[in-house]
């Protein structure tokens, strides 16, 4: 016996397609070109910062990675257990990265997280407004996004507020926020998003500088698994500066080993990425590897793992077993219901599922016999 656990699920359905189509809209109009100042000090935001994108090619708003919440943040709706992950970048020119990221998953449907990343573009020489020398300083940018996912079956949907710092110079320090949002819909064997990065505030450094505008940035992307591996193509529209197109590829080699290979092109120059992928159990190692025509070679490793002794599936299904046994069965099914949303064939959750619709509809209808 199968039954819907969710009798409003159609309306509800029809309103995230509405929902996805609608942002859909607002992003193509908003994407349009904006700014005209320079921004090459956010060149941060184009470079991939986890090994995942960068052997993919680039930032892909369709698939999940560590560094979502600066991609599309709707990608955290689809992590079922708390995640912990932490990465390093060497980037062109010797510029470093480092990032953190974090998944706390809330219920079935919403997950709430954080990811930092900063940049170190070592000792600069610093000077006063008279010349005056005043030694070495660390320069760098840094971002921090925190934010939530909310998962409704086959549509995710995310928002997360990212605060921007940038320091030249130790007179010339400057801090500005934006705003990302996204969403992604999974149809099948194919997943499609995008998301956009809407700026807030200028960067205004002071001292007379003039502000500096943040580019709007839109993304795109699509993939698809295809003779078992998983196929992915990407698109990155700013508002100012060309814009960015990928091509990757993820082929499973054994059960706990994934090669990923990728192709970019900006400006109209090529790059080619390649990476590896190792999961086992709760662990995860991811490295990558991008090679473009101009400046140095560069490399990303991350090592992630999942917290906690059971899945967020299975806990709530535990939950829902309790409140079975304790004979409240409404609060049994809307466990249920959060369970079959993480996973719509999960054969425990129907079967008990199935139960509560008999038990209930006895008691709806007493003269109903039970079933020899």
């Amino acid at each position: 016996m199968t039954i819907k656990p969710l009798s409003h699920r159609a309306p509800s359905n029809i309103i995230c397609r509405v929902c996805f189509m609608f942002m859909l809209a607002v992003a193509i109009f908003l994407g349009a070109p904006s700014f005209a100042a320079e921004t090459s000090f956010l060149s941060m935001l184009f470079v991939p910062a986890d090994p995942l994108s960068l052997a993919l090619g680039g930032a892909n708003a369709s698939r999940p990675g560590p560094g979502s919440f600066l991609i599309n943040p709707s990608h955290a709706a689809s992590v079922s257990r708390p995640s912990f992950s932490a990465g390093t970048v060497l980037w062109w020119e010797d510029i470093s990265l480092r990032s953190v990221s974090v998944y706390l998953p809330v219920n079935a449907a919403f997950t709430a997280g954080f990811y930092s990343l900063t940049s170190d573009y070592g000792g600069i020489d610093a000077y006063s407004a008279l010349d005056t020398p005043m030694g070495s300083i660390d320069a760098g940018d840094s971002f921090f996004a925190a934010g939530a996912g909310y998962r409704a079956r086959s549509f995710l949907s995310g928002v997360s507020f990212v605060s921007i710092s940038q320091r030249l110079s130790s007179e010339n320090e400057a801090k500005a926020s934006a705003l990302l949002c996204g969403a992604e819909y999974k149809l099948w064997f194919l997943n499609t998003g995008f998301s956009y990065f809407m700026p807030l505030s200028e960067m205004d450094f002071g001292l007379g500088t003039v502000p500096q505008k943040i580019p709007s940035i839109m993304r795109a992307g699509v993939n698809c698994i295809f003779l078992g591996s998983r196929l992915s193509t990407a698109f990155t529209f700013p508002s100012e500066g060309e814009s960015l197109q990928s091509f990757g590829v993820e082929i499973p080699a054994v059960k706990v080993l994934n090669f990923r290979a990728g192709m970019n092109t900006i400006d109209s120059v090529m790059g080619v990425s390649a990476g590896v992928g190792l999961k086992y159990d709760r662990f995860s190692v991811d490295y990558g590897f991008s090679s473009t025509e101009f400046g140095d070679a560069v490399h990303a490793l991350s090592i992630g793992i999942q917290l906690g002794y059971s899945t967020l599936k299975v806990r709530l299904y535990r939950e829902a077993e309790y409140f079975f046994k304790q004979g409240f069965y409404e609060k049994s099914q809307q466990k249920l219901n959060e369970v079959l949303i993480l996973d719509p064939d999960y054969t425990k959750a129907k079967i008990l599922a199935a139960k509560i619709a008999k038990i209930t509809s006895r008691l709806e209808n007493p003269s109903i016999k039970e079933e020899q």
